[in-house]
């Protein structure tokens, strides 16, 4: 009789080998790969410098001083002016007061005495925007107030000057075209044309201002000249046509108006403004 043990022994070997091969099969299986992290872009900035205005001194003609204005800040709100006249001696005062935002809430102007001299209250709508500034004399009694309106993209529209008694005195319509202000109109209370003026530009430069009167006739032009983009110098007309004074504008390297000379027609100087600026910098988004 044939021994059976190979058989069996063939059956343990091949059963083995499927064992095996379930075992080789589980560990071969992969892990899904590890999804990379994505590399976050950051936010790209620029760097500007914002212009903070030191001192203004006025001359008359080109080198006898008249007046010098001091500024102080307090972060980067400004928070008092100081005018001093030619002898040094403090002839005014103008402090203005905060309420959390970055905009005075109030300005108050002190005479040479240290008493006050007039009030001003401003409010602003939610875009920053200035729409009523109140006026009161020494005795904090309310004489003007001026009411703005604007439209959606923040040009003032506008401009309603009413007595303390909240009556209509005058207002200033602006109008727009390509986001330029091309005319501003004077009316009474009463709806009556004043006068107006019509502005021309090149591009967003105001090239040229001419005012009329009521009736439509000349009043007087401004001329504006620039260079590099800067406007240089504004020359004023008489409404006969004739110049009458004009400004020239001198700047510093980050583009800060330092110098104002004012010229008779002669040519001769009127008056100068100087002013210094020290400067802080600011990051901003670049969208």
């Amino acid at each position: 009789m044939k021994s059976r043990l190979p058989i069996y022994f063939l059956y343990s070997v091949i059963i083995g080998l499927m064992l095996f091969a379930c075992a080789s099969t589980e560990s071969v299986t992969e892990e899904p790969a590890a999804a990379e992290p994505l590399e976050r872009e950051e936010p790209k900035v620029e760097v500007v410098s914002i212009p903070v205005l030191q001192s203004e001194i006025v001359y008359m003609g080109e080198d006898v001083l008249e007046s010098e204005k001091s500024y102080t800040y307090e972060g980067e709100r400004l928070v008092s002016v100081q005018v001093m006249n030619s002898f040094g001696e403090k002839i005014e005062e103008i402090r203005y007061e905060y309420a959390g935002g970055d905009q005075p809430e109030k300005r108050f102007v002190y005479g040479s005495d240290g008493k006050l001299s007039s009030m001003r209250i401003y409010s602003y709508d939610s875009r920053g925007k200035l729409v009523r500034e109140e006026l009161y004399n020494r005795n904090e009694q309310l004489q003007t107030i001026s009411e703005y309106e604007y439209n959606q993209e923040g040009d003032r529209l506008r401009w309603s000057v009413k007595d303390g008694g909240g009556s209509l005195m005058a207002y200033t319509e602006y109008r727009y075209e390509a986001g330029n202000n091309t005319r501003i109109d004077t009316f009474s209370a009463d709806g009556v044309l004043r006068d107006y003026f019509v502005r021309s530009f090149e591009g967003n430069k105001l090239k040229l201002e001419e005012k009329f009167d009521d009736k439509g006739a000349p009043a007087g032009r401004v001329e504006y000249d620039y260079s590099a983009g800067r406007l240089e110098r504004k020359d004023v007309f008489r409404p006969n046509g004739s110049l009458e004074r004009s400004v020239e504008y001198e700047y510093d390297d980050k583009g800060s108006v330092v110098r104002e000379t004012y010229l008779r027609a002669d040519d001769t100087v009127e008056q100068l403004i100087v002013r210094s600026f020290s400067y802080r910098e600011e990051e901003r988004p670049i969208e």
